[in-house]
């Protein structure tokens, strides 16, 4: 009997420790992949619906001009990995943050070696806000600065002379939180202690909802 228990224990621990083991990878074991994914972006789609590589790869291989290689991986929570054989798409298509596909936000990464694709923050979106109603005076870059701060990080002003009209529009490039309410108006108070409701229009804002204020879904789809 003590043997037949030696012998067991013995059974058990050399299982344990094959599960134990780890097993050293090198660069040079990775190397190809680091490389075919360097010239990858990775997306979250912001739709209430799932997508899939068949419905968003011909879609965005048209809206992205026919890049060269083009290949799309999903990694499941309408989240894909997009391959490209040329980095000059790489660049040109995430500066061009965020696309929209079938009217929903596409928001865009470059993949990183050290960042795990589970891990990845998707909901800060480059996004230009527009600011109507501002009293002539009122059309500066530091005024606008300090509106689009309310909303997140500053990433660039502008005045933009509105076609067709002899006025111009303030607008603002900011890190928009989408997982929050969008804004319809935004009220300031000026030096002469007068309110001033400003109205706001969004760039490439795709679909949301005019009840709860949510991007990714309409009114008729809304569980609010």
């Amino acid at each position: 009997m003590a043997a037949n228990a030696t012998f067991s224990d013995s059974g058990q621990r050399t299982k344990q420790d094959d599960e134990d083991s780890i097993i050293v990878i090198e660069k040079k074991d990775i190397q190809v992949g680091v490389e075919r994914c360097s010239r990858s972006l990775v997306g979250r789609l912001w739709a209430d619906k799932q997508f899939s590589v068949g419905t968003i790869e011909p879609a965005m291989q048209a809206i992205w001009r026919q890049p060269e290689g083009f290949k799309v991986i999903d990694h499941g929570g309408n989240v894909f990995q997009f391959f490209f054989q040329d980095e000059r798409d790489v660049i040109r298509i995430e500066r061009g943050a965020p696309w929209l596909f079938k009217n929903y936000i596409l928001n865009l990464k470059w993949w990183k070696e050290d960042e795990h694709i589970g891990d990845l923050d998707f909901t800060q979106v480059p996004m230009w806000i527009q600011f109507w109603g501002l009293p002539e005076h009122y059309k500066t870059k530091d005024l606008g600065w300090k509106l689009g701060c309310s909303f997140g990080d500053v990433l660039d002003v502008d005045i933009f002379q509105v076609r067709g009209k002899e006025h111009s529009i303030v607008k603002v490039q900011v890190s928009l939180a989408i997982t929050r309410p969008i804004k319809r108006s935004l009220r300031i108070v000026g030096p002469n202690n007068k309110v001033l409701e400003v109205g706001l229009k969004y760039e490439r804002i795709g679909n949301f909802c005019n009840y709860c204020g949510y991007v990714g879904h309409e009114a008729r789809m809304c569980s609010f």
